[in-house]
């Protein structure tokens, strides 16, 4: 008499649950919660189209243009620093630019770098031992 039978409520006063709780198996591998969070971000990306950047702008109040301004002025002043900085880390030679020191460590000790440096160090020396020809005459001086 203490069982659960079909369509009564548990406990003694049958005041309690009617109906079995339900346990779902789950099959796949992703986590507990992340089906909900994948729905939910789905929803709020494909809820209404985005706004073109110039529809934004047409929209704007005159202190969000202000902001958008002193935000745009930052961030070209940002890049240009950056690249003030990072000129440094150039190498003529090779023609190449770095953006960290590190970078430009690993490229001073190169082979890349010491074989262009030491062959354009041979054609100079190569070309400075070529006798001269100038006018186009034929002779040659030594």
């Amino acid at each position: 008499k203490m069982g659960w039978q079909y369509g009564q409520g548990l406990g003694r006063e049958q005041q309690g649950r009617v109906d079995p709780i339900p346990m779902l198996v789950k099959q796949d591998v992703t986590g507990i919660g992340l089906a909900e969070k994948d729905r939910a971000m789905h929803l709020s990306a494909t809820a209404g189209p985005r706004r073109l950047e110039s529809e934004r702008q047409t929209l704007e109040t005159d202190l969000e243009r202000m902001e958008r301004e002193l935000r745009v002025e930052k961030q070209q002043e940002i890049r240009r620093e950056l690249s003030e900085v990072t000129s440094v880390f150039h190498c003529e030679l090779c023609d190449k630019r770095y953006q960290k020191v590190s970078e430009w460590e690993n490229h001073l000790s190169s082979y890349d770098h010491n074989h262009k440096k030491v062959g354009g160090h041979r054609t100079a020396m190569m070309m400075m031992k070529m006798p001269c020809r100038l006018g186009g005459s034929s002779s040659t001086t030594n």
